[in-house]
């Protein structure tokens, strides 16, 4: 992407006209950083933020070595009980469909006289039910805004591997 003289960004390069000069598109790629950077041209990258869990309130360019860098200032996009909220939707949302598919699994088996298969997946509802209150209790557990948001939610494997 681009910066242009006219302060608008281009992921595209196209033919460009500076006071009365046009220059092909072909400029974009084949001209050095410093000589775009002499007809206003920018190399421009925008440093990411996390969308989900942060809100931009600003944002500010600068040039760094021939390029335009934009960064943003966030704050929480929710509170930390809205926060630890959704986080538990998620670890919600997981286990029951994980616990559908192991109950699924584990009544086949049951129906084909599978007893040792049977039994892993049984085994596995349980350390399913474990599990979901472990983390649901690491998430209201959890204290800081940064805390919430980075939990990693590690489940146990699942007996056919596919895993949560």
């Amino acid at each position: 992407m681009w910066k242009l003289p006219n302060g608008k960004v281009t992921r595209v390069p196209k033919g460009i006209q500076i006071e009365d000069v046009k220059y092909p598109a072909s400029i974009f790629r084949r001209w050095s950083k410093e000589e775009l950077n002499k007809l206003g041209i920018y190399p421009f990258r925008e440093e990411k933020y996390d969308q989900i869990w942060l809100r931009t309130t600003g944002s500010s360019e600068v040039v760094v070595d021939g390029e335009v860098v934009r960064t943003h200032t966030t704050k929480k996009r929710y509170t930390n009980d809205e926060a630890k909220e959704r986080q538990v939707d998620k670890v919600k949302a997981s286990y029951i469909v994980e616990k559908s598919r192991a109950t699924a699994l584990e009544d086949f088996y049951d129906a084909v006289g599978d007893n040792s298969t049977k039994k892993l997946w049984s085994d596995y509802v349980t350390a399913l039910k474990n599990d979901a209150k472990t983390l649901k209790d690491a998430v209201n557990n959890a204290g800081t805004y940064d805390a919430i948001i980075k939990l990693n939610f590690q489940w146990t494997e699942a007996p056919d591997h596919g895993g949560i």
